[in-house]
């Protein structure tokens, strides 16, 4: 009889650690929730026109294309021969159209099984790369810029810099 009554308990309990892990979840997912921007920059991919959009996203296609192509010969046989491009994105000012900065973000790990009890260890780092853009850019002139299959290497409106060069010089 006792086990018949503590078993309903123990399921009772189970069931109130679960509800509040719960509300606990749900609370500190409240607090981390920020709060609606109320500047003025915006996502690049929220200020451009149609025309411009389907440059955008061919652009980043071939930024990370370029980025696979020319990684294995170069910045991929280091510490971390499995870099990763993640997603590259650019702010703009929605009412002048200038640019405020663009990120394009890697990650990369280094495994290794150890052997005195067989778990796989990993070493994961991740970079947050700047493009070197001129002051005054327009958004316009930057997308118009990265045009065509390699818009890696391609030279940044009002500079001789290219978003290859600020990976290679300031971040990977």
């Amino acid at each position: 009889m006792d086990r018949a009554i503590s078993r309903p308990i123990t399921l009772l309990g189970a069931a109130l650690v679960l509800m509040l892990a719960g509300v606990s979840a749900h609370a500190s997912h409240a607090q981390l929730t920020p709060t609606p921007a109320t500047g003025n920059y915006i996502d690049l991919e929220r200020y451009i026109g149609d025309a411009d959009h389907d440059r955008w996203v061919d652009a980043r296609y071939y930024l990370k294309q370029n980025f696979d192509d020319i990684c294995g010969d170069t910045i991929c046989e280091g510490e971390y021969p499995n870099i990763e491009a993640l997603g590259y994105r650019c702010s703009v000012d929605k009412t002048t159209g200038l640019m405020g900065e663009c990120s394009w973000v890697f990650t990369a790990s280094d495994e290794h099984v150890r052997a005195s009890d067989g778990r796989i260890m990993a070493n994961v780092h991740t970079w947050h790369c700047k493009t070197p853009l001129a002051p005054m850019t327009h958004a316009s002139d930057f997308v118009q810029s990265l045009q065509g299959s390699r818009p890696l290497w391609a030279r940044l409106p009002n500079t001789n810099a290219t978003i290859w060069d600020g990976l290679i010089t300031n971040c990977l």
